[in-house]
């Protein structure tokens, strides 16, 4: 069986550099908020274009302290994508505000036709869901101002492509199955806006940024060990090449799988973290199913799925795509794919859409 994430290779790769570099703050007793962490969110900085990185715990208490940040009041309206991971819901209610579920288009994104008959005037963020690691649509900023909504952007699968410049913060994650991982937790908030830098800042550490301050806004205890901003930055050295080595085993699937299976849309630049196909048969194909229970089912929130979302929850499987993947891995992908779709002719391949 091939593994969906081949996380022992990737560590036997870089576990030395990662040791090496997290020793040199851990031996000094600093296993926190140090030297290395300041370098990180500087490298992030670079690497996404933004002026201010402030590192999380998780990505998830990132974007909830983001949305908190805000400062809107309980029960503003957030518009988001109906198919989603449950983080990326729960984040909005922990900020104390109401997630609305829009229908996603081919690119398993929010449908901004169908999430403006969503708008109302208690209506005031979209949170743009880049799943599958597509970048946000490049509309998005302006449809944002034409509805007077901010717009947040929970970029956790797409670090590594590029991000919304109309955002008002975007949010990274580096989470195991991430495409820069920290083999642990890990996440950030990056803006071009100070006020937003500073809010985040403050909001990872109680409101606080030394211990004898006083609070100044409503925060939580959220920052990433040593040893998983050290992984992070080594991994940020083979961000690009890893990315290049997902892409060319997407183009070996279209390829082979043509005429079999329904594909996903991906966007140029995509950073292809989960490359997803269809089929009725899906569930004989290797694979994981992302994801069988959609946050409107769960019992938290109890609503009915939009059309779209619930056919593409019935026949969506995502296929191995790492970087560590070998050749032979992938050829075995395929021809498993191919025993439970049943092999046809075609000249082409489809993508839906």
């Amino acid at each position: 069986m091939v593994k969906l994430f081949n996380l022992d290779r990737h560590w036997n790769e870089v576990s030395s550099k990662v040791t090496k570099l997290a020793n040199i703050e851990m031996h000094k007793g600093i296993f926190q908020r140090g030297e290395l962490t300041q370098e990180l969110e500087k490298r992030i900085c670079k690497a996404t274009n933004r002026n201010y990185c402030s590192t999380y715990g998780s990505g998830t208490a990132a974007l909830a302290q983001g949305l908190r940040n805000l400062q809107l009041p309980v029960g503003t309206e957030v518009l988001v994508p109906a198919y989603t991971f449950i983080s990326s819901v729960s984040a909005i209610s922990l900020a104390g505000l109401t997630p609305v579920f829009c229908d996603v288009d081919a690119f398993y994104h929010i449908d901004l036709a169908k999430a403006e008959t969503k708008i109302n005037s208690n209506t005031r963020v979209l949170l743009y869901v880049t799943l599958l690691g597509s970048p946000s649509v490049p509309t998005v900023g302006q449809w944002c101002k034409n509805h007077g909504l901010l717009l947040v952007e929970d970029a956790a699968q797409s670090f590594g492509a590029p991000l919304s410049n109309d955002a008002v913060f975007s949010m990274l994650s580096f989470s195991p199955t991430k495409p820069c991982t920290s083999f642990g937790s890990g996440g950030a908030i990056v803006t071009n806006i100070e006020d937003v830098a500073k809010q985040a800042e403050l909001g990872r550490l109680h409101g606080k940024r030394t211990n004898k301050d006083n609070v100044t806004c409503l925060g939580v205890n959220s920052v990433m060990s040593t040893h998983e901003v050290a992984s992070v930055l080594v991994n940020l050295d083979l961000l690009n090449s890893h990315q290049q080595r997902r892409q060319q085993i997407a183009d070996t699937y279209y390829k082979e799988l043509s005429g079999l299976v329904e594909f996903a849309r991906y966007r140029a630049k995509s950073t292809y973290s989960k490359y997803i196909i269809r089929h009725e048969n899906r569930d004989n194909m290797p694979g994981t199913v992302h994801y069988r229970v959609l946050p409107p089912q769960e019992h938290l929130y109890q609503r009915s799925l939009p059309k779209n979302c619930e056919r593409l929850q019935k026949t969506s499987i995502t296929l191995p795509n790492c970087a560590y993947m070998t050749g032979a891995e992938v050829q075995l992908v395929i021809e498993d794919v191919k025993k439970a779709a049943g092999i046809t002719v075609s000249n082409s391949y489809k993508i839906s859409g």
